[in-house]
Order: C-alpha cells, then structure tokens, then sequence
C-alpha cells in the first residue's frame, strides 16, 4: 500500500511540473488535477489502522484488568438454582475463582459443576452444590440477598505455582464496601486448565455395601455393577460397590430383588472399603418369627437324630446344597462335647439379639443374630444351663424349606459355660 501511494504522489508532482511550463490561459483551462480514485480510501484506511493499533492495546490492557472484576448483580433470595451460567474453563487461575464464586453467588451450580476436576457423574447434580453451599466457606452468602455486588480478585494475595493455585476473590457493593471474601484452592487438571478444590461439595471413592444379587439404585439411578469393589460381611456375601464420586446431599438409596426391596436416607460422608455404608433389608416380624422357629426346628432335628443313631449322611437333608458337607461332621463333634455329663437337651429359649439385627445377606440368605438358652437333664433332675450365649447361623430357604446355610459358631451345638445375656 505504501509503495502504491507514492507511485502515486510521483505522478501527481510530475503532473503539476508539466502544468508550470505553459502560459497562464493554458493553467486555466487545463482540467482540476485529483488524486486517483480511492486515494483518499487508501489514506484514511491507513489512518484508521494505525489509530485501531493504537485503541487495540489499551483495549487489551482494560479488559485483562477487567477479567478480573466481575460485572455486577444481584444475590438472589432463594438458595434454587437459578438461569444463567458462566464458563470456567480457563488457563488463567484468578479467573478461574473469580468466575466459580460468581457461580456460587447467582446460584449457577451447574456451572459450579464444571469448576471441579471431577468427572461427570449421575450422583453429583445442582440439589448437591445447594445443599453444600450453606455448608461451606461460601455459607454467608445467603445474607447479601438482594444487594446489588461485583467480584474483584485480590491479586497481591493470590498466588501460584506449576500445579496448584491459591487465590483471594472479594465480594463488594458498588460503593466498594467489602462484604467479605473467600479463599479457593486450585490446582490445573490434565488439560492444564486450572480448577477448584473443595471437599465440601463432593465425595470420592465412596463405598456402599448392599445383599449380593440384588440392583442398587442411589436416587433412582441404578448403580452399575461395573462400580462393584469387592465382597463383605460374614466371609464375604455382601457386595460392596465403590462409587467414584457422589455429592453430599441427602440421597435415598434403594435396594431391589425378586424377594424383596428395601430403602434408606443416608447423607454420603468419607467410609473406607473395610467400614461401607450399608444398606440392609432387616427381617420384618413374620419372617423373622418363622426363622427363629426353623432355627429351632433343625438343632432340635439334628439332635434328635444324633440322640437316636440316625445315618449322618441323612443329616444333609436339613443344609442348603451350597453348604459344605464338613458342617455335618463338626456338628456331630459339638454334638460329643454337649453330652458328655448331660443327656436330652433341648433348645428354651431362642430370640433376636438384643444388640444385632436379622438380615438378608443376600437375596436368598439371611444372617440370625441370635441369643440362646439350652436346657438339660442329669440325672433325674432337670438343670438349667447357665450357658446362655449370642450366636449367629446363616439360613436360606430352598423349595419352600428353611436350611441351613452356613453355621461359623458351632459353640451353638456344644456344651457352652458362662453367660452372655
């Protein structure tokens, strides 16, 4: 453009130069020189440019102060989310904070969301960020309602390093009064953009342990088994899920099988694999009833046949067929050690634990926790035992027929001293 102008301003001058050797009548009558068309283009276009230049960077050096200020609005005086959203993705970690508290100030929790370095999950929505934020640094918030703010970060307190952040963002009115301020943790996340870190608002590897083959729904969403850990509870027929992620809102979660379904309220807080938080279906009063009797039924069954020689290969028939056969043999050692001095003992008392429930283990097995009293004869003179004792045996039902399925205290059929109730 510059090498066009002056082919340009050389034409004209030799133009005027031919002009300034003819007579004067020969000037008067020659045509008005002009610049080319679009000359007059060319040179504001090139004034233009440069004043845009100019303009440009204290554009620039006035909107890198104002990413730091946020515009001004209203605190809202509801704590339910609101319309609107703000984008936090972000390379630079003032404007990270600074735009993750204005969400939190104008109820955006959807866009709070996107503020963490978490994955997307089902289990940590907006009614999460709600319920948090009157838990947390940011709980003062509620008591600008309806004041008119802005944010401004506080840069001389902010700081950072390679991998995380620490920055101060202010909240004040526009008479610039402080109202107060908050501190945010950062830290850049695997596509080196920077987030907040803030346990307030979420769990991680959170466990929950639930019968084995039954569906876990945590607020109607089903539980994937592919979030299934590992097994718990009585040599293991729990099944314990690890939930990567979970808000800290109250959730209702719900268990369901063909036999039964069960559900509780549990506000998610920090567990280990070893201590989940379990959601157990007790047994109501009519099963329970009929499984205490049934628990009854086979000791006295199985000691009756001990008593009258019965085939121990008979005694199969009161075990679930997934129990081991071993159980048939140990019972008849405990059985031994019972009738040593006393003969015709017989089970009189037999009910819940006072301290522990019956529950299902699984879908089809259930856990008695159980206290017990056996009464014996010796001699001609009958003797309460003063082996009163908690136990546990594990029992299912099969065609219709309580069995026994697993029994990990066998003192429940040997001679036992002492009380435990």
């Amino acid at each position: 453009m510059k090498k066009l102008l002056a082919m340009l301003l050389a034409l004209t001058m030799l133009l005027s130069l031919v002009s300034c050797g003819k007579d004067t009548k020969e000037k008067q009558d020659a045509p008005d020189i002009t610049p080319p068309d679009g000359i007059e283009d060319i040179l504001d276009s090139d004034s233009d440019e440069e004043d845009t230049s100019s303009t440009g960077k204290e554009d620039t050096s006035s909107t890198e102060e104002k990413e730091l200020r946020s515009k001004t609005f209203v605190i809202p005086d509801t704590d339910a989310e609101q319309e609107g959203s703000i984008d936090l993705a972000s390379r630079n970690y003032m404007r990270v904070a600074l735009n993750f508290v204005a969400a939190i100030a104008q109820n955006y929790y959807t866009s709070a969301i996107a503020g963490f370095d978490i994955e997307e999950s089902p289990f940590i929505t907006a009614e999460d960020i709600a319920y948090a934020v009157p838990r947390s640094t940011f709980k003062d918030i509620a008591n600008f309602a309806g004041k008119e703010v802005y944010l401004l970060v506080d840069e001389e307190a902010s700081t950072s390093n390679d991998e995380t952040a620490f920055a101060v963002v202010e909240m004040r009115t526009n008479d610039d009064e402080v109202l107060n301020s908050y501190n945010l943790n950062l830290r850049l996340n695997k596509d080196n953009k920077w987030t907040v870190v803030d346990s307030n608002f979420y769990e991680t590897d959170y466990y929950v342990a639930a019968p084995g083959n039954v569906t876990l729904y945590i607020n109607d969403t089903e539980v994937s088994k592919e979030l299934f850990d590992h097994k718990v509870s009585y040599n293991g027929y729990m099944d314990c899920y690890k939930i990567p992620l979970i808000g800290k809102s109250v959730k209702n979660l719900k268990i369901v099988c063909e036999t039964f379904e069960e559900q509780v309220e549990a506000v998610p807080a920090t567990n280990n694999s070893e201590d989940p938080f379990s959601v157990n279906c007790f047994l109501v009063d009519t099963e329970l009833n009929d499984a205490l009797n049934a628990t009854k039924t086979l000791w006295e069954s199985l000691y009756n046949d001990y008593i009258n020689g019965v085939p121990e290969a008979e005694w199969l028939k009161y075990f679930s067929a997934n129990a081991p056969a071993t159980y048939v043999n140990d019972i008849k050692n405990s059985f031994d050690d019972l009738t040593k001095n006393e003969k015709n003992h017989r089970i009189t008392q037999l009910q819940e634990r006072s301290d522990a429930d019956c529950f299902y283990l699984t879908d089809k097995v259930f856990v008695l926790n159980i206290q017990y009293q056996i009464d014996g004869l010796y001699g001609i003179t009958e003797l309460n035992k003063k082996g009163r004792r908690y136990s546990h045996i594990l029992l299912t039902i099969e065609n219709g027929e309580y069995k026994i399925f697993e029994v990990s205290d066998m003192e429940l059929f040997r001679e036992s001293l002492g009380s435990d109730w």
